[in-house]
């Protein structure tokens, strides 16, 4: 028995060392496993990293490329057409290489070209400048850009960030600046007007559309209306709440004859209670906008990118085109038989003396001077006098306040604009300098204007309505615009200090124009999308040449405004020399 239980227990003992190894061993298994796992999931993880790395990189690609096509103007590529495959390569077969002019020039930092003439960017720790990134791994994009159709252009980049290459493609359309009736690129807040006008053709603001009518009746008669930012018909630019007016914009397509009201509201000026993007029933699929005006009416729409303001600078595209082949105003421009310096014409909504070359385009015909390439270039403030006949189609470009004296391309209408940095201000044939300080008690005459009009004051200029910091306060005397407890409503509303001087919505005019007709057949475009180029001072005080006055007064009683769209800009014989494009994206994805 004794042996018998012995045995048994020697079974025991060797069952259990067995079990403990079994046990052993799968700890150890198991433990391996996690390690494995733990190994798999941090490369996943850096894998993963490194993955979205790359995409950002060549996203990075396809934004630089469009800033850098924005700033030629839509009008350089790197490439004739487009690759015909999903191979990033640029076979020359497929795609022949931008040269000369037709290139896009850059502004990147630190690029070249490769072997297939896509602009490159990369960096590893054999380059003497900054990665993109806090990082050791090599990385960088390289993107190139091209045409598909005459109005259609695609970009593509391919970003990488160690071994890991990611691509991606922006899809967009250009089309003319001047085929629209109003365009912004900021705010839009024209229709504030106290008497009753009818808009015709296309409509847009980058940023948000105000629609207020002022006691009158605004009509829209337009296939498009739209904004990337938002609509807001419960108050204007200026903060003004909404107290009358009614607005009609058109159903389906322009001249449909069915007129649809943008309604108000009950009370009026308050947010969320007027139609507008604040309401709840705005993207409502049975009531909401596009619905009741089939389309037309659309906010948060794609940014429409114009050529950067910059290039009206000294030195800028304007300037070189002028240089080649054109004329260019500057300080010895008085020299000439057909113009004469202005030292005594005083502004009176700018509060200042503006000294001027006044050009008469007449003389200056006559004098056989007329630019080759149809295009003026100014770099300083100008008065364009004589000016109803032109040889041929003209732009005036300028970085400076320009001044129209009496009627503007009346006699044979060619294709012409104006486009400045700064202001257009407007003066009927009977102005006189020597009584300017009076201006607005000097009685003008009825005027027209055929041009498309490109201005870049911001949307409020006025020196006692602004609000730049967006704080609820007026920056003149820090009063509030709108009681906390009451935010955007009527009830809640406080005027500004001298709130009739300026008026908000100041035109661009001297003179007194009541009962008077000032007709602008064209174009009205608002390039001024910050208050950088404003005054430091809003009193004006150290204004340098580059800056823009803030109005300080208001100069003039209004006129008649008969402002309608010539549909010959939207034309290609209509349009003037060098007329902008405006470009937007319409797809954006990897591939």
């Amino acid at each position: 028995m004794k042996k018998i239980r012995n045995s048994i227990q020697d079974t025991e003992k060797g069952a259990a060392l067995v079990l403990v190894l079994i046990i052993v061993m799968a700890l150890i298994l198991i433990g391996t496993g996690v390690i494995t796992s733990t190994s798999t999931n941090v490369a996943m993880s850096r894998n993963y990293e490194a993955a979205i790395q790359a995409q950002n990189m060549s996203e990075i690609g396809v934004k630089v490329g469009y800033r850098e096509f924005i700033t030629s103007g839509f009008l350089q590529t790197t490439h004739v057409t487009g690759n015909k495959s999903n191979d990033f390569k640029f076979f020359k077969e497929a795609a022949d290489v931008r040269t000369g002019d037709e290139l896009l020039t850059t502004e990147l930092d630190n690029y070249t070209m490769d072997e297939y003439g896509s602009f490159m960017w990369e960096w590893d720790d054999s380059q003497p400048y900054d990665p993109m990134w806090e990082t050791e791994k090599p990385h960088g994009f390289k993107f190139h850009v091209y045409y598909t159709t005459d109005n259609a252009f695609v970009i593509e980049a391919e970003g990488w960030y160690g071994a890991i290459h990611k691509r991606t493609r922006a899809k967009g359309e250009i089309e003319t600046m001047f085929q629209f009736s109003y365009f912004a690129s900021r705010d839009l807040g024209e229709f504030v007007r106290g008497a009753s006008q009818e808009i015709r053709g296309k409509v847009h603001a980058n940023g948000t559309m105000f629609i207020r009518p002022s006691g009158s009746t605004l009509k829209v008669n337009t296939d498009s209306f739209t904004a990337s930012g938002i609509m807001v018909r419960s108050r204007d630019a200026w903060g003004r709440p909404d107290t009358s007016g009614q607005c009609e914009i058109t159903k389906d397509y322009q001249d449909s004859g069915i007129w649809i009201t943008m309604d108000p509201g009950s009370p009026r000026g308050s947010e969320g209670i007027a139609f507008d993007s604040f309401h709840s029933d705005w993207t409502d699929k049975n009531n909401g906008a596009r619905k009741k005006w089939g389309g037309v009416i659309r906010d948060k729409v794609p940014y429409k990118s114009p050529p950067p303001i910059q290039g009206l600078d000294p030195d800028g595209y304007y300037n070189q085109l002028a240089d080649d082949d054109g004329l260019v105003i500057d300080d010895n421009s008085h020299i000439e038989s057909w113009s004469t310096k202005i030292t005594n014409c005083w502004n009176y909504n700018e509060q200042r003396y503006q000294i001027m070359w006044e050009i008469n385009i007449g003389d200056l015909m006559a004098a056989g001077d007329w630019p080759s390439n149809n295009l003026i270039y100014c770099k300083i403030p100008v008065r364009i006098a004589n000016a109803d006949e032109f040889q041929s189609k003209l732009m005036i470009a300028s970085c400076r306040n320009v001044y129209t004296m009496g009627d503007f391309n009346t006699i044979n209408k060619k294709g012409a604009s104006i486009i400045t940095k700064h202001r257009i201000m407007h003066l009927s044939s009977v102005w006189s300098d020597a009584q300017s300080t009076n201006s607005k008690n000097r009685a003008a005459v009825d005027t027209r204007i055929n041009a498309a009009l490109v201005d870049g004051a911001p949307t409020v200029d006025e020196y006692n309505w602004c609000d730049r910091n967006g704080d609820n306060h007026y920056d003149y005397n820090g009063g509030i615009m709108y009681d906390p407890e009451f935010p955007k409503t009527a009830a809640g509303y406080h005027n500004p200090y001298s709130s009739g001087d300026p008026w908000a919505n100041c035109d661009d005019l001297l003179e007194k124009w009541s009962g008077k007709v000032l007709t602008k057949f064209g174009s009205v475009v608002h390039l001024g999308s910050s208050n950088d180029i404003m005054a430091d001072n809003l009193d004006n005080s150290g204004i340098q040449d580059d800056q823009i006055a803030w109005i300080r007064k208001t100069g003039y009683s209004p006129p008649t405004r008969n402002y309608l769209f010539d549909p010959d800009l939207a034309t290609t014989s209509g349009q003037p020399p060098y007329t902008p494009l405006i470009g937007h994206i319409t797809s954006w994805e990897p591939y």
